[in-house]
């Protein structure tokens, strides 16, 4: 009998494929890595990401690999080809945008990071920071293209377009864009694109999209249908639109609880000859802009707060809950709410389209105007009336708090604590209930047997009150959880109490 040898590249190969390719951690270090002598492990990273995603084993497994970028620029000097293709199931994982950036040469076209066409729901970039791309991120059409990928707690700043999401030419794609900072880019921040018969799903949220030259999020349906979900997010002071829809009635966008402040072009543009009426905007702000509504009909218009409006059919003031009045922002260039704006809790909730928390992650159920309605406000921010400024022990064993309460200087308010987070009896039967979480009981003094709360109370021209409460720090009070809050007296309320603050839990420690 012969005997046949194999050269050894063969069985090399045959080798490989007969293991399972199992989830695996890379790491990459632009400093200290080597694509020489390094073998990707977290004791020899390799040193470029471009030679990265050439090493890792495919097709990746159910789990994915995870490449770890280490501090540092990954950039032209170190090494870095753009630009950088990620196959399916490959993760990038930064430890953070400002200490992990990619770093591209800042010239029209180039791109830093691309995915192939079946990406995936495995696929993923996370904190990362991303400046001198066009796009930055590229996510192109493909035939089968699946769901995905995610880009979370990504910045993206000085790039020509920061983010392309374009639609596959058949089927389904759904990426989630979360907790993103796109700022300062000369062409404009997000970019979808529809394609043929596809629809482009999928989610951006708790995004900022500010200050950017150009479109903070430009939807572009011309070529095919674009179904996103954009919520929670802000597109303040960007040169053009903070939205534009260019596209048809096939097109479903759902803009819900977004802030578009003082950008230069419109607020929402329905670009000319479109026909939006697949599209719904609700329980947001557009107020400030060139134009708030350009073309906008009131018939996908609900809950939102505006000042101006151009076209035939524009909202109308206390149409679909549509309110016509200035929100009253707290600072020029941020989502947060005044005291007693008219867009507190005038919201109205969708279980299926609208989130639970807001932008800054706080429940949307708060009830911000003290008339016991937990209903959310328009716009990005849910506000929030408890200011804490200050928990920590004071000279002669003493514990203080101190807190911003918005009120009227003609009307007397009151701060108190409780071991209670149940409700009490407040001005005869009426019961304050406790709100979710970090919400409180009302109270109007002290419920703690011997303890003494002396209440300073202080107020300026702006008619916020600073108020601080002040108790011993006894160690049998150690580990107690306490419930702060503000009521006013106020005659046009139901038991004569109107909430000012919605409450604070403490803990001593």
């Amino acid at each position: 009998m012969k005997t046949i040898l194999l050269p050894s590249y063969i069985v090399l190969m045959l080798g490989i494929l007969a293991v399972t390719i199992s989830a695996s951690d890379y790491y990459v270090d632009p400093q200290n890595g080597s694509n020489t002598l390094g073998t990707g492990s977290k004791q020899a990273p390799w040193k470029t990401l471009t030679h990265a995603v050439q090493q890792v084993l495919l097709p990746a497994p159910l789990e994915g690999h995870t490449l770890n970028l280490m501090e540092g620029l990954y950039e032209i000097a170190s090494g870095e080809t753009f630009p950088i293709t990620l196959p399916p199931g490959v993760r990038l994982k930064g430890i953070g945008p400002s200490k992990t950036m990619i770093y591209g040469p800042g010239k029209s076209g180039v791109t830093l990071v691309d995915f192939t066409g079946n990406v995936d729901l495995r696929n993923s970039i996370t904190d990362l920071g991303f400046h001198g791309g066009d796009p930055a991120v590229s996510i192109p059409g493909r035939i089968g293209a699946g769901q995905g990928p995610l880009i979370k707690d990504c910045s993206f700043t000085y790039n020509e377009l920061a983010l392309r999401i374009e639609g596959p030419s058949t089927g389904l794609r759904s990426p989630v864009v979360e907790h993103c900072s796109l700022q300062n880019n000369s062409q404009g921040g997000i970019l979808l694109v529809g394609r043929a018969a596809g629809c482009l799903g999928g989610r951006i949220v708790e995004c900022r999209v500010d200050y950017n030259l150009g479109v903070g999020v430009n939807i572009d349906a011309a070529s095919g249908n674009v179904c996103f979900t954009i919520s929670n997010s802000t597109m303040i002071l960007n040169s053009g639109d903070g939205i534009r829809f260019h596209g048809s009635d096939s097109s479903t966008p759902v803009i819900t609880h977004v802030t578009a402040r003082s950008n230069s072009g419109a607020g929402l543009h329905i670009a000319t000859g479109s026909s939006p009426l697949g599209c719904q905007i609700r329980n947001s702000i557009f107020h400030g802009n060139q134009t708030d509504f350009v073309d906008a009909p009131a018939t996908i218009v609900a809950h939102c707060c505006f000042g101006t409006t151009s076209g035939s059919t524009p909202p109308k003031d206390k149409q679909n809950g549509n309110l016509k009045a200035d929100p009253m922002f707290k600072v020029f260039d941020e989502p947060d709410l005044k005291p007693f704006s008219p867009v507190i809790d005038q919201s109205a909730f969708n279980v299926t389209l609208d989130p639970k928390t807001d932008f800054a992650g706080d429940p949307r159920n708060t009830d911000g105007n003290g008339v016991a309605v937990h209903a959310p406000d328009m716009g990005a921010d849910e506000y929030m009336p408890l200011y804490f400024t200050g928990f920590a022990p004071m000279p002669g064993g003493i514990t203080y708090m101190s807190l911003d309460l918005p009120t009227n200087r003609n009307i007397p308010y009151y701060i108190g604590l409780s071991l209670s987070d149940g409700g009490i009896l407040v001005a005869g039967k009426r019961v304050i209930p406790l709100w979710p979480d970090p919400i409180l009981v009302m109270v109007l003094n002290s419920q703690l047997p011997g303890m003494v709360v002396d209440f300073i109370g202080t107020m300026n021209n702006a008619g916020f009150g600073r108020g601080r409460i002040h108790w011993p720090t006894l160690p049998v009070l150690k580990g107690t959880t306490f419930y702060a809050a503000g009521v006013t007296l106020d005659a046009g309320y139901p038991g004569h109490l109107r909430c000012v603050s919605n409450g604070v839990r403490l803990k001593i420690q």
